[in-house]
Formats: structure tokens, C-alpha cells, sequence
């Protein structure tokens, strides 16, 4: 695919929109060139030109429950089969619009009130990676709670990719009023294909004061599936972000995350887990954005690689000036279980004021002999040791995750794979 603005046209034209959002595509477009793409010394970039694939304008299919086929994602839709916004492609099923909360495909909100796409349209776009997603995005999910609203049970979001050489552009929104509470997951799964595809996703988060998310973000596609994820998150005053990212397919990816706290009080817990096998690589970037002080964020990533697999993990805490009495913690942990796994890894702080509380660190490294060690005195075989190691390395964030069928699955899943 080569970029061009009759493309632009036509998706806007497709989705019956606005003019003042195909003026946004186009002032994308125009800064494509002059923008640079986030490098990794490691990750091969070439997995990510959008020339290498064709653009997605069909491959839509009807939905059949055999297509959610990732042992994580199903464990939780078998329960919120009833509260889950399932999109094959373009296309979405299940709507939901119960007590003034909403979960709809973008495509949808855009026919029925244009404006709340307007209303919380980011115009940040610092990669040119982001470009391409704003000039190009096809669909995605926007979920809305009205004030107040507790919600007590889990919905679900799932995106089953079932294109083969095709890229697809997604752009999805979660909005929370004051007050309200919900636990949302965000599932991405594919269906077996010969081709290599690629998915470029946005996600722009805002949290009114005293807002509560729960967000676990389930990553389990094909080994021919290239993925970038940008996600965003605003924090106004006391609101709370407790996010969960599980990586384990995928044959290049690129996360990033940022968390913007913007007024006292606001917090972001903010967990990964990856495990990389085979000819693997992950990149994760993470920012802790501590605009103004009295502010609280807390990171914490997981990584275990094998086979000839690749991570490159790289995360700032940036405390604002004047940003007084900010706590904010980052630490990223790789567990290497072959010789030609590579880990790297790169905290930054960047603090422009004097009374905070900030530390950061990393480790690399094989399982501790001594461990192992200690485990097979006690009469374990070695490589049940070994598997018991390396749950209890994941268990770390594991376990603090809200939904158990989730923190079963996540067991079943490694275990499976050492």
C-alpha cells in the first residue's frame, strides 16, 4: 500500500463522516514525512511499513465463537459472553447501551453523535507510526460510563484479525465520568494465515475525577502477525488507573504507554507481562507523566524470553516542574532462558523538582542456579523446578490481576510454553 489521500477519502467517505475528522485524517497525513519514527536498537522496523501489506477494505466475516481461539481471551468471554463487543476486521457485533453506558464500534458512535468522537479526538501525534494511525483508522471501540456508574461485571472488547497481508488501522476511546467504576478488557486474537499482516492501534483513556479503571490488555495473536499498540491515559484529580498488559503473540510488536497524571491525587498502577519465544521480538516504551505533584504511579514489567527471542524495554519517569511531593516507582525484570535470547532494558528518570520520591531499576539475567538448586534438594525434578521458578517470577504481577480465570489462564499458558 502506498499512501495517498484518495485512501483517506475513501474511508471517510465509507464511514459517512464529518468533515472537521477528514481534515484531521489529512493534517496526519501531511506530517508523515517530517515526523520520526520511536527506533529500537533491535526491533526490525521493516515489519511495520505499511508498503509491505495491502490496505483492509473487506475480509469481514460473519461471527463464529470457534474464531476466539486465544486460552486467555476465552477464559473471560465464556463468562462476559453477554457484555462483550466482539470486531472481525472492520466489523462489530454485540452493541451495548445499558444505564447511559456504551460500547459501540467507533463507526457506529460517528452515525449516532459525531460529536462525542469530537469531544475526545486526540490531536497528540509525536511518531510517525501515530500518523499513519490517524490518518488511517478504519474503526475501533468507544466505551463510555456515565457519573457515578459502578460497574460490577467485566465487559470485554475482542479483536479477532482474520487478514492475511492486509493492514488494518484502529482507533478506540474508553471514557469515564466522575465517580464511575468498571473493569474492562481489551483482547487481541487472529485467525491462522499464511501472510504476514499488520495492526496499527490507538487508544485514548480519559478518567474524570475520581474515576476507576481496571484495564488488562490480552495480546495472543499468530506468529504472522506484527502489531503496534499506542495507548494513552489522562488522569484527572483522585481518578485511578490500574492496568494490566499480557503480551505472548505476535511476531513484531511495538507497545507504548503513557500515563498522563494531570491533577492531585491521581495514581496509575501500571503491570506487564511478556514471554517471547521462538524468533519473537517486543518492544516496550512506558511514561509516567507526572504533570503536577500529589500524584502516584507505580510500574512494574515482567519479561521471561527463549529460543531466539528479543525485548527491548524502555521507560521514563518524568516529574514536571514545580510537580512537589510526586511517589513514583518503575521496574523492569527479564528472566533470559536460552543463549540466544536478548534482553534489553532502560530506565529513565527526568525530575524537575526537589521533593519527590522516585527509584527506578532492572535486572537481566538466567535462573539462579542456586534456586534451582534448592528446589532439586528437596527431592524436584529439574524441570518441574524450572517451571516452578518461572511461575513464581510471573506470579509478581500475576496475581494482583482482579479476575481469576484470567490468573488461571495466564498459569495454564506458561506452563504450557517452558
Amino acid at each position: 500500500m502506498i499512501p495517498d489521500k484518495y485512501i483517506i477519502q475513501q474511508i471517510s467517505k465509507s464511514n459517512n463522516e464529518p468533515e472537521w475528522l477528514l481534515n484531521k485524517r489529512i493534517e496526519a497525513f501531511d506530517k508523515f514525512t517530517n515526523t520520526p519514527i520511536k527506533i529500537s536498537r533491535r526491533l526490525d522496523y521493516s515489519k511495520f511499513n505499511i508498503e509491505n501489506y495491502e490496505f483492509l477494505e473487506n475480509g469481514e466475516t460473519s461471527f463464529n465463537e470457534a474464531y476466539i481461539n486465544g486460552k486467555i481471551s476465552n477464559s473471560i468471554y465464556k463468562k462476559a459472553k453477554e457484555r462483550s463487543l466482539i470486531q472481525i476486521g472492520k466489523k462489530s457485533v454485540n452493541h451495548l447501551n445499558i444505564n447511559g453506558l456504551i460500547l459501540k464500534d467507533v463507526r457506529t458512535i460517528l452515525q449516532e453523535n459525531s460529536s462525542l468522537i469530537e469531544k475526545y479526538y486526540n490531536n497528540s501525534k509525536s511518531d510517525q507510526l501515530e500518523l499513519y494511525n490517524y490518518a488511517y483508522w478504519q474503526n475501533g471501540y468507544f466505551l463510555y460510563v456515565p457519573e457515578k456508574l459502578e460497574v460490577e461485571l467485566p465487559l470485554q472488547y475482542i479483536l479477532i484479525n482474520n487478514n492475511e497481508g492486509k493492514a488494518i488501522f484502529l482507533n478506540n476511546f474508553i471514557v469515564l465520568e466522575k465517580g464511575s467504576k468498571v473493569t474492562f478488557i481489551d483482547s487481541q486474537i487472529s485467525v491462522k494465515t499464511n501472510k504476514d499482516s499488520l495492526v496499527n492501534s490507538m487508544l485514548n483513556v480519559y478518567l474524570a475525577d475520581g474515576a476507576h479503571l481496571d484495564y488488562i490488555s490480552i495480546q495472543e495473536y499468530g506468529n504472522n502477525i506484527n502489531s503496534i499498540n499506542n495507548k494513552k491515559f489522562f488522569l484527572q484529580k483522585d481518578a485511578v488507573i490500574n492496568w494490566f498488559e499480557l503480551v505472548f503473540g505476535g511476531r513484531a510488536t511495538q507497545n507504548n504507554y503513557q500515563a498522563n497524571l494531570l491533577q492531585n491525587g491521581a495514581q496509575a498502577y501500571m503491570q506487564g507481562i511478556y514471554f517471547a519465544g521462538k524468533d519473537q521480538q517486543m518492544q516496550f516504551n512506558t511514561a509516567q507523566l507526572h504533570h503536577v505533584g500529589y500524584t502516584k504511579s507505580d510500574l512494574l514489567y515482567i519479561g521471561a524470553l527463549r529460543d531466539n527471542a528479543i525485548t527491548s524495554y524502555e521507560g521514563i519517569i518524568r516529574v514536571s516542574k514545580g510537580a512537589q511531593k510526586t511517589d513514583a516507582y518503575q521496574k523492569n525484570k527479564n528472566l533470559i532462558l536460552s543463549k540466544e535470547a536478548h534482553a534489553d532494558s532502560e530506565p529513565l528518570l527526568e525530575i524537575l523538582a526537589n521533593d519527590v520520591r522516585c527509584t527506578h531499576g532492572a535486572t537481566v539475567a538466567p535462573i539462579d542456579p542456586d534456586d534451582l538448586f534448592y528446589l532439586m534438594s528437596r527431592g524436584i525434578e529439574r524441570d518441574l523446578a524450572k517451571k516452578l521458578l518461572i511461575s513464581g517470577f510471573f506470579s509478581e504481577v500475576s496475581q494482583k490481576i482482579p479476575i481469576a480465570e484470567i490468573k488461571d489462564a495466564i498459569q495454564a499458558h506458561i506452563e504450557e510454553n517452558i
